[in-house]
């Protein structure tokens, strides 16, 4: 059987599989189907079954690191799946393109003892898309995190916003500002990644035809709805894989939000704080957002007042 006529096989059967698990939405007819066992279609499996085997290579040293990807591959794997309707013509999974910088990420700074953990919304297309790591602007990653490695591309490009990886020249406004701060306060990634982890609510990104970013807020609230309960379970998994964690920092208003009912959830949920989205586009972070975050940190205990 050639790979044409196995993909076909695969999503014929596919089509087939109704349950009582939770829904996943075919792309094809833009249809919610109930899923029996809630994998994902099976055009994607192997895909799936390869990344996992590939993750499982870090060793038994990195189980927490592996925990964390593995939830997160069968996150996107559902995520992929998703119509996300006429807004939105293209979506990309860095986690699937930049899979091999993510990864070293997870292995380089992910620790089970993490107290504090700092949620975004969801990557940005000149530094989470290129790098594959949260807030991840190419410069920052390269020089401070010193990440460097092989990115793909996805299958689907937009023109205005091709990836390029570590040899991207644009910076991301927001990882910028948030990198320059855990440098110049922390000294070492290693002094930061101690007590903190970096993650986002949802791991893709969404486009519009103009290339323009379309965040998970701002997705119509057909498929927000059923992304948020993907986004809110994961999440919710994470936070509770480190056992040492005592406060969930939302960057930008839309975490906070799903911080708050994610927790409130939760058995013993950590405490939630607020942090103002570094973006430049946030009006409010062009007024002292250094020293806004500085005194947060503090809050945090993190960072000692110095007078």
């Amino acid at each position: 059987m050639d790979n044409k006529e196995s993909k076909r096989q695969a999503r014929k059967k596919a089509s087939k599989r109704k349950g009582d698990g939770d829904p996943v939405i075919n792309s094809k007819k833009g249809k919610i189907l109930k899923s029996k066992d809630n994998d994902s279609l099976y055009t994607c499996t192997f895909l799936v079954d390869v990344r996992i085997a590939e993750i499982e290579k870090l060793g038994e040293r990195y189980s927490h690191a592996i925990k964390l990807l593995k939830m997160e591959t069968h996150g996107c794997d559902s995520l992929m799946h998703f119509d996300y309707g006429p807004t939105v013509t293209h979506v990309y999974n860095p986690v699937d393109y930049a899979f091999k910088p993510h990864v070293e990420f997870y292995r380089k700074y992910c620790q089970e003892t993490a107290r504090v953990l700092l949620i975004g919304e969801n990557p940005g297309p000149f530094g989470g898309a290129q790098t594959g790591i949260p807030f991840g602007d190419p410069k920052f990653v390269k020089e401070w995190l010193q990440i460097e490695e092989e990115v793909s591309a996805p299958d689907k490009q937009h023109p205005k916003r091709p990836i390029s990886g570590f040899s991207s020249t644009r910076s991301e406004g927001s990882g910028t500002r948030l990198w320059t701060f855990l440098k110049s306060n922390f000294k070492t990634p290693e002094s930061f990644f101690s007590e903190c982890f970096i993650y986002n609510y949802c791991p893709m990104i969404f486009m519009n035809e103009s290339g323009g970013n379309v965040t998970p807020s701002t997705l119509p609230a057909a498929v927000r709805k059923p992304l948020m309960a993907v986004c809110d379970k994961e999440l919710a998994e994470v936070i509770s894989s480190f056992p040492n964690c005592t406060l969930v920092v939302g960057i930008g208003r839309f975490t906070e939000s799903r911080l708050k009912i994610i927790c409130e959830k939760m058995e013993r949920p950590p405490d939630i704080a607020y942090l103002n989205h570094p973006s430049p586009r946030n009006p409010e972070a062009s007024k002292n957002w250094d020293l806004n975050a500085y005194n947060s940190f503090v809050d945090y205990n993190l960072i000692v007042k110095t007078q």
